[in-house]
């Protein structure tokens, strides 16, 4: 898992705090997670330093907090605390938009370490363990749930359309095959063979990278409608560049979004119509159940 410290603007000596970015692949987000622990004498300019830290860092995107607050008069549960410095705390955490997921005790019968998150649908499997070494809190143990991205196709398709079929024909033809495959037996010649029908296919037909998106494309958008779609991402681009007015990029793009409306309720209306053609109603079917967003369970 790749990982960096974070350098924070807001800095202190006297603050005992340690952020760490994990890095998601594809670049969907980062995780951000951070330790802190607070001195139970601890002064309220302290206090402040590490509230301008912990408002730096809730604008992430995913953020988890554990820290050893050192406020054992707080209760979670009815986000409530007897001091002023416990109620500062929890002003801050809720004025942050974070919510607090440790409900049992980690020290001596009371809340002592608190796990705050902005994302709290990605964190799951809490458990308050025994204590590590010597120490006297409990061991937190928690699972971060992460994007899960989509692999690259790295299959290689051969195009038929632009190969040398007759340099096909003369590469195999080369072989002396009454000589190659003499005293030879069926699995030793069918191997021989294979190795020169595929040196062949190398030298005379191409081969390219299988693109995802041919097999993704709706089934109601029409090779018409993308070549209009495409125009209207390059109107799209002349229009922030000055090139064209307002009025044409509008009404090219009033005109494909017209266009996907009504190819939409056409590929309906032919689904419906003709039940007799099953792989135009099961590729419909299968592009409407696939789940394109990645849900956390």
């Amino acid at each position: 898992m790749e990982c960096e410290e974070m350098s924070l603007k807001n800095s202190y000596k006297q603050v005992e705090s340690f952020w760490v970015r994990l890095k998601d692949r594809g670049n969907k987000g980062n995780h951000v997670v951070g330790v802190s622990y607070r001195l139970p004498d601890q002064g309220e300019p302290t206090d402040g330093a590490f509230f301008l830290q912990l408002l730096e860092v809730s604008c992430s995107q995913a953020l988890v907090l554990l820290r050893d607050c050192s406020h054992p008069n707080i209760c979670c549960k009815s986000s409530t605390a007897s001091c002023r410095q416990s109620r500062r705390l929890l002003e801050h955490v809720e004025g942050n938009f974070l919510s607090q997921v440790i409900n049992n005790p980690t020290r001596g019968g009371v809340i002592l370490d608190l796990m705050v998150t902005n994302t709290s649908e990605k964190i799951s499997a809490v458990k308050i363990g025994a204590s590590l070494g010597c120490s006297g809190h409990a061991l937190v143990e928690f699972a971060v749930l992460r994007d899960i991205v989509q692999a690259k196709s790295k299959v290689s398709t051969l195009i038929f359309r632009k190969g040398k079929f007759q340099l096909f024909k003369e590469l195999v033809n080369r072989t002396p095959w009454e000589t190659a495959l003499r005293h030879k037996g069926a699995e030793q010649s069918c191997l021989i063979f294979e190795d020169a029908f595929h040196r062949a296919q190398e030298l005379s037909i191409r081969r390219c990278k299988k693109s995802d998106k041919e097999g993704n494309r709706p089934a109601w958008l029409s090779q018409d409608l993308l070549v209009k779609l495409n125009g209207k991402k390059e109107m799209n681009r002349q229009w922030k560049q000055g090139q064209v007015s307002w009025e044409a990029h509008r009404n090219i793009a009033w005109l494909c979004r017209g266009g996907a409306r009504k190819a939409k309720a056409r590929k309906k209306m032919n689904l419906a119509r003709y039940t007799s053609n099953k792989q135009d109603f099961y590729r419909y079917d299968s592009q409407k159940r696939k789940v394109k967003e990645s849900i956390p369970p």
